[in-house]
């Protein structure tokens, strides 16, 4: 996530961002890890790293499979 150093402080600030996003995260049961930093140059910078196995099969290094005819 991007916002303006502004937006993010409207919004609670950082650690309330990242602690909204990780509770999004377990409800989901994903397993997650976030960073965030405030004051880059490109305004506030806030991630989730999905941190589960990949499923056998999925990923970039996969071939979908069409099945359409």
């Amino acid at each position: 996530m991007n916002l303006d150093d502004e937006e993010a402080v409207g919004l609670g600030g950082v650690e309330l961002i990242r602690a909204v996003m990780r509770r999004v995260a377990r409800q989901l049961d994903w397993k997650v890890e976030t960073i965030g930093w405030i004051g880059t140059r490109f305004g506030t910078m806030i991630a989730v790293r999905d941190t589960r196995e990949v499923p056998e099969g999925i990923g970039p290094w996969s071939t979908p499979q069409c099945t359409s005819t």
